[in-house]
């Protein structure tokens, strides 16, 4: 079988510009605080090095990763704020993958060796 994970990117380069203006990435306190449990705002983003690590861990091996944007577009807005787009968010996720927004990472179940117990 395969699995496909779908996961938001901690690195992704509007997270990148709020953490250089001194803002942080994560919901404010106070909606996390003051919400009635269970919580179910956003709880996580991963880089692609721990989606790696937790496929790992919960016994996958990678096969193919990708990474894409979806929520940045040029087809709204005027001219001017279509190049501003281009130019301030979308240019640094083309020239550096890692910089994209979305991680989604296809997987197969690590075969146990054939000396284990359950192999």
């Amino acid at each position: 079988g395969l699995v496909v994970v779908e996961i938001p990117n901690v690195a992704h380069w509007p997270n990148r510009l709020e953490a250089l203006r001194g803002d942080s990435i994560h919901q404010p306190p106070d909606l996390v605080y003051a919400s009635t449990p269970p919580y179910l705002g956003h709880h996580r983003e991963y880089t692609i090095a721990e989606v790696h690590a937790l496929l790992d861990w919960s016994g996958f091996a990678p096969v193919e990763t990708s990474m894409f944007n979806y929520s940045l577009s040029l087809r709204r807005g005027t001219w001017g704020e279509r190049l501003y787009v281009l130019l301030v968010y979308l240019w640094p996720t083309l020239l550096f993958r890692t910089c994209r927004e979305i991680i989604m990472a296809a997987a197969r179940p690590i075969e146990p060796a054939a000396d284990s117990p359950s192999g």
